[in-house]
């Protein structure tokens, strides 16, 4: 049987945290346990991480996670002098001045509202807040996982399943952005797999809902918590493929943690049912 990678795109822990709780994931790769963007990733990929791994790219910054409240009528996030607005944790954080320029760039590298640089730890680019690149023991944790990356990229006949989880939007941004995103997923694909071959991509869009959990029985209108949208699959060769899905989660659901945080056992579980599925059956746990 054809080996089988599975590794995180980010865009922060919770893809790596999905794959850990599933016992699948068996290694480190470069986007495991920090924050990225696909563009980012895709730069990564064409400069054989030249800007990823150069030290000198990195600042030290202290800033926060914030969660923000649906506001009234559910059409947008709140703002950070909201009462309701939740704080996370503190972050002491080293961000990608290369990247930092590449904020609003395209959609896939805007960050949700309110969320803002110099104030949200996941609002950059390209963010490191569990190591310390410039230290040289994290320097070369990266290395290896940059390695790592390298003959995954190269093997000819294994199977790659690569899981991205998108920055939590409400709807109404959701469906404005929606077009953007999903071409700008297709372009990603499209590049990443002419790099290597068996590949497969799962990139979900987790959707804040105005009604509580379970969204099913408090009015949603959406019949499935994890979405397909069939006509926006990618497929690249008959042995490359994609699927784009959108998580429709409940009010109450915090975009932090190692997956998630908040109310969001029942997300948390169709999404980890959806990626077990797309394994081997000898590789489910």
């Amino acid at each position: 049987m054809a080996e089988v990678y599975v590794f995180s795109l980010g865009y922060r822990c919770s893809a790596a945290g999905i794959l850990k709780s599933l016992g699948i994931k068996h290694a480190s790769y470069p986007f495991d346990w920090m924050v990225s963007r696909l563009p980012v990733i895709e730069d990564c990929m064409a400069t054989d991480f030249a800007a990823f791994l150069d030290p000198d790219n990195y600042r030290s910054v202290a800033l926060a996670t914030y969660h923000y409240p649906l506001s009234e009528g559910g059409g947008g996030g709140g703002s950070a002098a909201d009462a309701e607005t939740l704080h996370i944790c503190d972050e002491d954080v080293q961000y990608n001045v290369h990247y930092a320029s590449w904020e609003g760039r395209s959609a896939l590298t805007t960050p949700p509202p309110p969320w803002r640089t110099g104030r949200d730890a996941y609002a950059y680019p390209l963010m490191m807040n569990h190591r310390r690149i410039t230290e040289p023991a994290d320097h070369a944790y990266y290395e290896r996982c940059v390695e790592r990356w390298r003959q995954m990229m190269a093997h000819p006949t294994a199977r790659k399943l690569g899981l991205y989880v998108h920055p939590l939007l409400d709807e109404a941004v959701f469906e404005a952005r929606r077009s953007q995103l999903i071409a700008g997923v297709q372009q990603f694909f499209a590049r990443m797999s002419a790099r290597t071959n068996h590949l497969e991509g799962v990139f979900v869009f987790p959707v804040r809902t105005p009604y509580a959990s379970p969204i099913s029985a408090h009015g949603s209108p959406h019949p499935y918590l994890l979405e397909e949208i069939d006509e926006r699959s990618v497929s690249t060769t008959s042995s490359s493929k994609a699927t784009v899905c959108v998580l429709w989660t409940n009010r109450d659901f915090v975009d932090a943690g190692e997956i998630f945080m908040g109310t969001a056992g029942e997300e948390t579980w169709v999404l980890q049912d959806y990626v077990r599925n797309r394994l081997p059956p000898s590789t489910r746990k």
